[in-house]
């Protein structure tokens, strides 16, 4: 039909309800024969299961039609046929309202059926995770326990031994100057017993905390921390292993330049103290230090999950609008989409709530086969363009996005892409389009990250640190969902490469940063990031995300990209830095 309208040949259609009228051809000449019912819009999915909206068509409707097309030199017409009583249709209706009724409350038991299938199984793995866990935390609860009681039952003995206190003194020297060096030694010995049950006691109230988290159903919290923990052993041991072999080798490269001259003994003492000094002062404090910004504080970048689901509350400082609306740029978002049926509204009210005046918005779906489709064309009125159809990944369908945009965009139309389970802070879209406004000298944004589960409930929060280009080239951790980019800069570094399906926002950043754009981070919240457990994010990054993410450090860094201890210097780096901008951010203070 579509070909012939095209080549301006007449066409007449016979059409049923399942999704009239979205297929009649756009012909000049041409007629649609229709026996309209109350069940149209059906999908093919016929109650009566013999399609009678085709059925009650008969011949002569269909030539009749013929003949008026034949006869009539412009226009399309609609011939509509009615064959069928009103008590006939009435009844039809309700017999189709009935079915659809019973089919999606069915299709629903069916889903809920499979979503509660899968989170058995997930529950049952983390479950005997987390007992192997609660097993090795009760054995050293015990082993603890016995040494404090050990340790307590040496301390009453002591005290209330008398004969022992009486034959202690007895032998101690006769020298009074002895004697005094003998009992500081052994008052030094006692402070040391009482600082060890001192971290006893801290070390079992730690555990116990644990235990009340893991009976309160804070699995995935302790599962956190935990792994957390041996992350940080591990990492502080590799780094303290590395700094001591460069210490060294440091060390005997200056000893050997310097072996012949006649200040080879004066820096060689100084070599030795400094390096005894780093050794004793500056690394304990150094590890002491980041245990406390850091390791003991409940923020920290890199955790998807901080504490407890609460109530999501936005950002109430967010500066409001400022100057008036023909002022602002153009903000194009492309939303890609597969199989997000749960989370696609929340995303693109998100986003079409805010009545940004100049919002140019593409969602394209990637032929996904639940409702996605259905939700995003209830919307379509509200959007520059839509369409579902297959592709080749994230970043495929982010760059077709664009494509449908491309011809609209001034060069300082504001980009950005928004995936389809994550959310846009209320006013967020005016924030930045007026923030870019203000700073023409700025290319790139990105903001504070909150991180919510698949209700909507906010489970943590990113507090990053101001921009530090030397980080970027290391690590990925910029919250993708609050950055926003001018089209020049985007035109600039060459848009988005769809070769990467994992860590494509991170190698834009980087591409951005080497054409010589300028980032900022603005201290407000203004997208939120959910974690559920068909994530991308934690489905791929010890695979296609480790590949990818070596690609981008080898362009920055050449044969160094494998340097863990300077991957391992940013990452703390940005990690204590958060967290200070955290505390000071609890304050009121926004740095």
């Amino acid at each position: 039909m579509h070909l012939a309208a095209a080549l301006g040949v007449p066409v007449v259609g016979i059409f049923g309800g399942g999704t009239w009228p979205r297929f009649t051809p756009a012909a000049d000449r041409g007629c649609a024969v229709v026996h309209p019912l109350p069940c149209f819009g059906c999908g093919w999915d016929c109650a009566f299961g013999d399609a009678p909206c085709l059925g009650e068509i008969r011949v002569d409707d269909v030539l009749r039609a013929v003949d008026r097309t034949l006869l009539a030199t412009i226009g399309f017409a609609v011939h509509v046929v009615a064959h069928l009583s009103a008590e006939t249709r009435a009844i039809m209706g309700k017999a189709a309202d009935r079915y659809r009724s019973s089919a999606s409350g069915h299709l629903a038991r069916q889903h809920k059926l499979e979503e509660l299938t899968a989170l058995d199984r997930e529950k049952d793995h983390e479950i005997s995770a987390l007992k192997t866990v609660c097993d090795e935390r009760e054995k050293t609860i015990v082993i603890l326990d016995g040494h404090v009681r050990q340790f307590q039952a040496e301390n009453v003995t002591i005290k209330a031994d008398h004969t022992v206190l009486v034959k202690t003194l007895a032998a101690l020297p006769a020298s009074a100057v002895n004697a005094a060096r003998t009992i500081s030694d052994q008052l030094v010995h006692i402070r040391n017993i009482e600082s060890m049950l001192g971290r006893r006691a801290a070390e079992i109230a730690e555990l116990q905390a644990s235990v009340n988290n893991l009976a309160g159903g804070l699995h995935d919290l302790e599962q956190a921390k935990h792994y957390n923990r041996l992350l940080a052993q591990k990492e502080a041991a590799i780094q303290s292993l590395r700094e001591g072999l460069a210490a060294r080798a440091h060390v005997i490269l200056q000893l050997s330049a310097e072996a012949t001259t006649g200040t080879a003994k004066l820096r060689k003492a100084w070599i030795a103290a400094t390096t005894q000094l780093q050794e004793k002062l500056w690394r304990p404090f150094s590890a002491w230090l980041f245990q406390c910004v850091v390791e003991d504080y409940w923020m920290q970048i890199g955790i998807l999950r901080h504490y407890a689901p609460r109530a999501l509350q936005w950002d109430e400082r967010l500066p409001g609008p400022r100057g008036p609306d023909a002022a602002l740029p153009q903000v194009a978002i492309v939303t890609p989409s597969y199989g997000q049926d749960r989370f696609i509204e929340r995303t693109l009210r998100s986003v079409l709530d805010q009545v940004y005046p100049k919002l140019v918005y593409v969602v394209q779906d990637g032929g996904s086969k639940d409702r996605s489709a259905e939700i995003i064309a209830r919307y379509a009125s509200q959007l520059h363009h839509w369409e579902s159809v297959r592709d080749h990944g994230q970043a495929d369908a982010i760059k077709r996005g664009f494509i449908h945009m491309a011809a609209q965009l001034a060069p300082d139309a504001i980009m950005a892409w928004l995936n389809s389970d994550d959310l846009l802070a209320p006013g967020s879209l005016r924030f930045v389009a007026e923030y870019f406004n203000r700073h023409p000298d700025v290319d790139v944004v990105y903001g504070h990250r909150i991180i919510i589960d698949d209700e909507d409930r906010d489970v943590g929060r990113w507090i990053m640190p101001r921009h530090n280009p030397a980080t970027l080239e290391w690590i990925d951790y910029i919250p993708q969902e609050t950055l926003f980019w001018r089209k020049r800069a985007w035109d600039l570094a060459g848009g988005i490469d769809p070769s990467f399906q994992f860590a494509l926002d991170w190698d834009l950043l980087a591409r951005f940063q080497q054409a010589g754009c300028r980032l900022v981070r603005v201290p407000y919240f203004l997208g939120a990031f959910r974690v559920h457990p068909e994530q991308k994010t934690s489905q791929a990054i010890h695979t296609t995300g480790a590949d990818e993410m070596r690609r981008i450090r080898t362009r920055f860094n050449g044969e160094r990209q494998d340097d863990f201890a300077t991957i391992n210097r940013h990452a703390r780096h940005a990690r204590f830095w958060g967290a200070v901008t955290a505390q000071l951010h609890e304050v009121g203070i926004r740095w």
